[in-house]
């Protein structure tokens, strides 16, 4: 009887020894999601990775990308009054958010009513462009207008308007167009201007260089997805 008990005992420990190697990996793998789950899983962002705050904004995020695709659209001749419409009504959106002086405003107003000697448009990564141009025997009805947008969202990254007019004060009209694409709450932005008629501002959490200056007889401005803050941003 003794060992029959023995044998007993010896089964039920041995038993329970067994069940309890094979409990602890499973209680271990469902303690270890358990802990995934509620603290997440990160990552430490790679050197050059666009921030979590630049990643939150669809514009900043489709511009970073923008510069890792390949570039291949042709510029074709497109709906002429298509086209026209479109680009008065990037003007205007522009002009009443304060992006545009109202002398450039009005100058771009007066080309698209023009006569169009050619107008081209192309489509592109998500990013539609067009320009209408002008050019008549006189030499004051010669002049262009061009505009870049993102398709999703309607807004400008790039604006050009033939403009012979003195431009000083620019930064007004930046800080109304990075109100423009909504970026404002990005936390670094860092203001400057290279010289009269000039101003620029750079983002390093959203690696976003705006711009906006008078050049040539043109009026420049636009936005660019740039790692580091550097001159190819201000090149026409």
């Amino acid at each position: 009887m003794r060992i029959n008990r023995y044998k007993q005992v010896l089964l039920a420990v041995v038993t329970c020894f067994c069940l309890l190697c094979l409990g602890l990996p499973l209680f271990y793998l469902r303690w270890s999601n358990t802990q995934l789950t509620d603290k997440g899983s990160v990552r430490p962002q790679q050197p050059g990775m666009l921030s979590k705050d630049g990643q939150e904004h669809p514009l900043v995020y489709a511009l970073y990308r923008s510069r890792f695709v390949a570039q291949s659209a042709l510029e074709l001749p497109g709906d002429t009054l298509q086209i026209q419409q479109e680009l008065q009504t990037k003007t205007e959106a522009l002009a009443e958010a304060g992006a545009l002086p109202d002398l450039v405003a009005r100058r771009a107003r007066w080309i698209l009513e023009q006569p169009v000697q050619e107008a081209t448009s192309k489509s592109e990564n998500g990013f539609a462009s067009a320009t209408y141009l002008i050019q008549q025997e006189e030499a004051s009805a010669y002049g262009s207008v061009s505009a870049c947008w993102q398709e999703e969202t309607g807004l400008v990254i790039s604006y050009i308007v033939t403009v012979d007019t003195a431009l000083n004060d620019l930064e007004p009209c930046l800080t109304a167009y990075r109100d423009y694409l909504g970026v404002d709450d990005l936390p670094d932005w860092q203001v400057g201007a290279r010289q009269t008629g000039e101003a620029w501002a750079w983002s390093p959490a959203g690696q976003l260089s705006l711009f906006c200056r008078r050049e040539a007889g043109r009026f420049l401005l636009g936005a660019a997805s740039q790692a580091e803050p550097s001159a190819d941003v201000f090149a026409s």
